[in-house]
């Protein structure tokens, strides 16, 4: 692709489009949590009545299969781990609305910033992160209580944009100016404090996830700090079943892939789609917000091309 062709270079690339092409990652998220709260509330049978009185809460058969249930996930049933993020209380939508505004207001800029892709993996990575936290708490502490919500992901996502704009103001409860760094400090401590409890023996459910938010707000300081990019990581673990894709179609076309042998000079070709984001990343962030990785691919690709205009 022509440096003429990046979405960073056009003039007004983003103006006129929408919500959900100019960030189709937090659009999709927003849509399918939506949905699955929906179809939670359609699936969730009458409550059995006695007179007056409400019988014992069903479960939504939608809960049943995708909340977050430690003995189900050591049994084999781990989907849960990721489940749970697209799972809400069905009797209070604020728990749903104030997870999917926080996820609104700071990931657009996140996605901006770390492209659709990289934004979706480190939002499923840090509700899977999240979610083990909560396994491994509940197997400390020999709780077993049934888990649902996007927070550790939300978390994850504020943490994340406090690492990036620390001084940046928003209003706590909609009326006390605050930066975010001391914000997201706040909620650290809240969770914190019934979580030492319940580590230290003490009996305190108070029906918050306490662990799962302290697992995704350190997740997002671990991506912040170590400049993880879960995109490249992706690459390198699918790289060797593309490989196999690539010898399966070519056997079938009647072809053989040459693997050339180790001493003989090869030059490999430049993956352009890598250097593309690698130099999106650059007019984004600056070059210091390269890792090694990308230095290097960056540096062999430089070399690649001197190489050529000096043949």
């Amino acid at each position: 692709m022509g440096i003429e062709n990046r979405d960073y270079i056009r003039e007004g690339a983003s103006s006129g489009s929408s919500f959900g092409s100019q960030h189709p990652t937090c659009f999709w998220i927003l849509v399918v949590t939506i949905a699955v709260y929906v179809l939670q509330i359609v699936t969730l049978p009458p409550t059995e009545r006695s007179g007056r009185f409400a019988g014992p809460e069903r479960q939504s058969l939608v809960n049943e299969w995708l909340q977050m249930d430690t003995d189900k996930v050591l049994h084999g049933q781990v989907w849960r781990l990721l489940t749970v993020a697209l799972c809400h209380d069905v009797y209070s939508v604020y728990h749903i609305v104030i997870n999917m505004l926080i996820f609104y207001w700071f990931g657009r800029r996140l996605e901006d910033r770390y492209g659709s892709r990289e934004f979706m993996l480190f939002y499923w990575s840090a509700a899977l992160f999240a979610s083990a936290i909560y396994l491994i708490v509940e197997l400390m502490t020999g709780d077993r209580h049934m888990g649902i919500g996007a927070s550790g992901a939300v978390f994850a996502v504020f943490g994340l944009y406090a690492m990036h704009y620390p001084y940046e103001r928003i209003l706590f409860m909609f009326i006390i100016p605050i930066q975010i760094r001391f914000l997201f400090l706040l909620y650290v401590l809240f969770d914190l404090h019934p979580l030492l409890l319940q580590l230290t023996g003490h009996d305190v459910f108070s029906g918050v996830a306490h662990a799962a938010h302290l697992g995704g707000a350190l997740f997002g300081y671990m991506y912040f700090k170590r400049r993880w990019s879960l995109q490249l990581f992706e690459e390198r673990i699918s790289a060797p079943f593309r490989r196999a894709q690539v010898q399966r179609r070519a056997a079938r076309r009647g072809l053989r892939v040459v693997h050339p042998e180790a001493n003989e000079p090869t030059s490999s070709p430049i993956d352009t789609e890598e250097i593309d984001a690698i130099l999106q990343k650059i007019s984004e962030s600056g070059i210091d917000s390269l890792n090694a990785e990308e230095r290097r691919i960056l540096e062999q690709a430089s070399e690649k091309l001197r190489s050529h205009r000096g043949n």
